[in-house]
């Protein structure tokens, strides 16, 4: 640590006052000495008491001062706030090159993909999963028929609506034997969904068969009567929601291949136009021809 600040100030003013003095008389020079002496002893006690800071003053070439007094260096430029500033920085850096390790070790990349991955493979036999259950669906549904256009009263019953079902086959489809419950067993007849007053249309009346066949002749010979009467009602299988929607996307075209001669039916969810087959994609809103393997 180097001399005290105030006491290398006090020697160049005592230096610079012998050098001054000596163009005056005696008498001021022990006036000047007084003084000094004076001004000297005031400096001492600012110095002790501490509450002035000192004045660094201007730059010298020994060094500057610090804000404690002692002299610096000037070739050593890192105060405390630097080095506190450098070794942050330096800790800092450290800590990002531990992360990146960390995340080089985890390699969350690789992950993403795999769970990716993972999630199109679940998408993938969740499809599947739903057609399967659908398909199972039109399976128990292969013995529904549904007869549209059936006038609704208020107080059917389900025996009145047997009877009624029963009068329409052997009288509008012209089905002798569901005259007989014992040729022809029905084994629920219902209307489908909540009864509604204002509904401009009657609802369906779902027929569930003993046998396959039996189904098969009322549908097909209600299709063949209908075609050539004038009568409201109508006749269908039933299916489930999907399948009815791709029938409902598949009957424009259809109607096209019809009016340009060709031979065309609707089985299920598929378009047969003579020797081509096609189905409707719910996903792109699509038709789609199948190819042999699909089929």
């Amino acid at each position: 640590m180097g001399p005290d600040i105030a006491v290398w100030r006090m020697q160049i003013a005592c230096c610079r006052f012998k050098m001054t003095s000596r163009k005056f008389k005696n008498g001021s020079i022990r006036v000047n000495s007084l003084s000094l002496a004076v001004f000297l002893v005031m400096n001492v006690l600012l110095v002790i008491s501490g509450d002035v800071e000192t004045n660094p003053g201007p730059y010298t070439r020994q060094g500057q001062l610090s804000k404690t007094g002692e002299i610096i260096d000037p070739n050593n430029t890192e105060t405390s706030e630097i080095k506190l500033l450098t070794e942050i920085f330096q800790s800092l850096k450290q800590d990002i090159a531990d992360l990146k390790q960390e995340v080089k070790d985890i390699n969350i990349k690789e992950e993403v993909t795999k769970i990716k991955s993972d999630v199109k493979d679940l998408k993938t036999e969740t499809v599947d999963l739903k057609l399967k259950v659908d398909m199972c669906e039109n399976k128990i549904k292969q013995k529904n028929l549904l007869i549209f256009g059936v006038k609704e009263n208020k107080q059917d019953s389900v025996e009145d609506c047997e009877k009624l079902v029963r009068e329409i086959m052997v009288n509008e489809f012209q089905v002798e034997e569901a005259r007989d419950t014992s040729l022809m067993g029905i084994e629920r007849v219902h209307r489908i969904g909540r009864r509604n007053n204002r509904a401009s249309k009657p609802r369906p009346i779902l027929i569930m068969f003993e046998k396959l066949r039996d189904r098969d002749t009322v549908l097909k010979s209600g299709r063949e009567q209908l075609k050539t009467s004038n009568s409201e009602l109508g006749v269908s299988e039933d299916f489930t929601v999907r399948v009815r929607k791709i029938r409902k996307a598949l009957i424009p075209k259809q109607k096209e291949a019809k009016q340009n001669g060709k031979k065309t039916f609707l089985r299920s969810d598929k378009l047969i136009i003579e020797s081509e087959m096609f189905t409707y994609d719910l996903d792109t809103n699509e038709i789609i021809k199948l190819t042999h393997a699909d089929k």
